[in-house]
């Protein structure tokens, strides 16, 4: 009689306490295994056509007839007929298997932990057998299956964990579930919150640098904005060592960063980081809107800001308007995110903005919306198109507080129902965006592939006045047309780029008629002019 099984990692089958002769056969070992794990009564062709490569059916039913006089006797609960095979465990024999599938099918997490701890390595991990094609891809399927099962295990105890305050068990856990594949990132994240939220800031710092480094050695990859994300939070909050953060601050928020850019290139905007980061912890600001010219960095100091401060809400949730979705649609949306996808939005706007203010003023959310002028109307300035007039009342509700929650937007132009409203209560506010310091336009420009000296690094800065889409472009056409050559380039003096005169015409085109004929004459007398001229 067998008495224990071990199928994950390196196959161990011990019989009465010592290695079973089983494990003198290969193809013993996997019928055995292959019975164990399906659970199943097989019939003898599909068990001779798994093991066997044979040239034919009758072939491999040959080598199953002997491979079962060999090993038939060396199991006991071996089912054999005419027909089909099984294998049915005797009472006394511990199949680890068997044991974690049982510890995840429950809902005792005691009883998951230890079943977890089942789970040392891969199924039959090192296991080959020779000429079996149907075995190998067969046991590959079987192998991602359990590591999904498993990893669903972990994810269902780290949760556990963190309703429970249960921090430094939870450590141990997610320190478990990370040697089972050291470049998850997802385990990375888990175990850095349950670090900071047990007091170990510096530990968390350090998980990051760790996760960071064995991406880039092996993989020769970047942590993902997820992660970077978090250990900018952590790095954000301030924390001191051995002080315990409040779980809202990284732990249990759920994300939707959608066409929201990428912001491990940042530079700069410190003061203005500050500034929004004063109005969303300290005043508290419900409305915030970034303005400012287009390639000016409104969305990538939205996107860096909101993930700085996105351990703060509940949920933060990005969409873009570039494309002007319908409000109801964009309502929806929010609706199904906030919900998590419980039942159908009500109808009518009217409905689904009561139901957003219910969630709002449950919990803190952070909704961000970006490239806003684009439901504005061109004709009229501030006004939104005719067709989009419903996104005043998304306004409305998030300026007229009586909530935790914040709307982020980011727009060439102010809308005139926050140019009314601007300062209010300390409820919206509005911040105009201006170009790239000398520095920070230094520092953007040092990341390209060429050669500047700070003289030529600070004329550039300043014929673009720091927007830094331009200063991109510049960097882009001194690399491929002035072979690196910043001086030459500036000594042509009238080079264009098409992309710009895209920015600015869209800019332009925003103007009413008198202001596009004022920007006209400045631009024809190029210095400063009094009304009066």
């Amino acid at each position: 009689m067998l008495d224990k099984i071990s199928l994950f990692g390196s196959l161990e089958i011990e019989s009465n306490g010592q290695p079973a002769d089983i494990l003198k056969s290969t193809q013993g070992c996997a019928l055995l295994s292959y019975l164990l794990i399906t659970r199943q009564r097989h019939s003898r062709e599909s068990i001779a056509a798994l093991l066997w490569d044979g040239p034919s059916t009758a072939d491999t039913l040959r080598f199953l007839r002997k491979l079962l006089y060999r090993v038939g006797p060396l199991l006991p609960d071996l089912e054999v007929t005419r027909q089909r095979l099984a294998y049915r465990a005797g009472a006394g024999t511990v199949v680890d298997l068997y044991v974690l599938e049982a510890g995840l099918a429950g809902q005792d997490m005691e009883r998951l932990d230890e079943a977890l701890q089942t789970y040392r390595g891969d199924l039959l991990a090192g296991f080959y057998l020779e000429d079996a094609t149907g075995f190998s891809e067969w046991l590959a399927v079987e192998r991602e299956r359990l590591r999904h099962r498993v990893r669903d295990g972990f994810r269902r105890l780290c949760s556990w964990c963190e309703k429970t305050n249960a921090w430094s068990r939870g450590i141990g856990v997610a320190r478990r579930w990370l040697a089972l594949d050291l470049y998850d990132e997802e385990v990375h994240r888990v175990l850095m919150r349950f670090l900071v939220a047990d007091g170990q800031v510096m530990a968390a710092k350090q998980q990051y640098q760790v996760c960071r480094r064995l991406l880039w050695d092996e993989l020769g990859v970047e942590p993902e904005p997820a992660t970077v994300d978090l250990y900018e939070q952590i790095q954000a909050a301030g924390l001191e060592p051995g002080k315990a953060a409040a779980p809202a601050l990284v732990i249990g928020n759920r994300q939707a960063w959608g066409e929201a850019p990428s912001t491990e290139l940042f530079f700069g905007r410190q003061a203005e980081m500050e500034q929004i980061g004063h109005w969303i912890t300290t005043e508290p600001a419900h409305l915030i809107a970034i303005l400012g010219i287009g390639g000016q960095g409104k969305t990538t100091l939205a996107a860096k800001t909101a993930r700085v401060h996105a351990g703060q809400y509940a949920t933060v949730y990005w969409r873009s308007l570039i494309n002007a979705p319908p409000v109801e649609m964009l309502l929806d949306d929010y609706l199904s995110f906030l919900s998590q996808n419980q039942g159908a939005p009500p109808e009518g706007i009217p409905a689904k903005i009561a139901a957003i203010r219910g969630y709002l003023q449950r919990e803190p959310h952070l909704l961000v919306l970006d490239n806003l002028e684009t439901v504005l109307d061109a004709a009229r300035a501030g006004y939104f198109r005719s067709d989009y007039e419903e996104f005043e009342q998304v306004l409305h509700l998030f300026a007229n507080g009586g909530h935790q929650s914040t709307l982020m937007v980011t727009s060439r132009e102010l809308p005139l129902i926050l140019g009314r409203r601007d300062g209010s209560a300390g409820r919206v506010k509005t911040m105009a965006l201006a170009g790239l310091s000398a520095d920070a336009g230094a520092d953007m420009l040092a990341t390209k592939q060429i050669a500047l000296n700070s003289n030529t690094v600070t004329a550039l800065t300043q014929r673009y006045s720091g927007n830094p889409l331009a200063l991109q472009l510049v960097a882009q056409t001194v690399e491929e047309f002035y072979f690196g050559d910043g001086e030459a380039f500036l000594a042509a003096e009238t080079f264009m780029f098409e992309d710009i005169r895209d920015v600015l015409a869209r800019q332009i085109g925003r103007l009413t008629e008198p202001e596009q004929e004022i920007l006209f004459w400045l631009a024809v007398a190029r210095v400063p002019m009094a009304p009066y001229d």
